[in-house]
């Protein structure tokens, strides 16, 4: 299989940035791209489990990258249609063969606890992603929401170190109630927030 040269390597990982999440939906304010999911990704990651070896750091900033052939096709759909979701598994390897890019994470010791939390941190971006548009007022990322929390849930209860399952949980507590108590309708805005002078 031929490799990509450099400046379609480098062609590639722009353009993937660049892929909007969600676009079955609409948004309100600016729609979310691969970039920034993989900002809030890194930092969640970062925080939750700041001990996460270089190589699982690197193969989370990159697991989106293959959809830049494939586009960010909806998990339900791929649900729906496992013959689809293996099709699409087999072409993102492929591409990221011809970027010369790992397509699974392996190879340090800690590699199997480390997936798990990549796709925890990936779970709750979207889940944050989400709070965040309700809160904007968009309720049509509600059974989004529901499906991620649920998913989010499954993965936490698989974790086997019961502090870090209450790390994981208090983290998207925090968040939550943040959002609750700064920017719910029952939040108070202060007169001097309307003021220009």
């Amino acid at each position: 299989m031929k490799q990509y040269t450099l400046p379609e390597k480098i062609y590639n990982s722009r353009m993937a940035g660049r892929i909007r999440r969600l676009h079955i939906r609409p948004m309100n304010g600016e729609e979310q791209n691969v970039a920034a999911h993989t900002w809030g990704l890194t930092m969640i990651l970062l925080d939750l489990f700041p001990d996460i070896s270089r190589d699982g750091l690197i193969f989370a900033i990159r697991h989106d990258v293959p959809e830049v052939v494939t586009g960010d096709i909806p998990a339900n759909v791929k649900w729906a249609h496992p013959a689809l979701e293996e099709a699409l598994e087999q072409r993102e390897k492929e591409f990221l063969q011809k970027m010369g890019w790992k397509s699974e994470h392996t190879g340090v010791p800690s590699w199997e606890y480390e997936n798990r939390y990549i796709k925890i941190a990936d779970r709750i971006e979207l889940l944050f992603y989400c709070m965040e548009q309700m809160y904007l007022g968009n309720w049509l990322l509600a059974d989004v929401y529901i499906n991620v929390r649920d998913k989010l849930m499954e993965d936490i209860e698989g974790v086997s170190n019961k502090k870090m399952r209450a790390k994981i949980i208090a983290y998207v507590d925090a968040y939550s109630d943040y959002l609750a108590s700064n920017f719910s309708k029952k939040a108070v805005f202060p007169r001097d927030g309307l003021s220009i002078s």
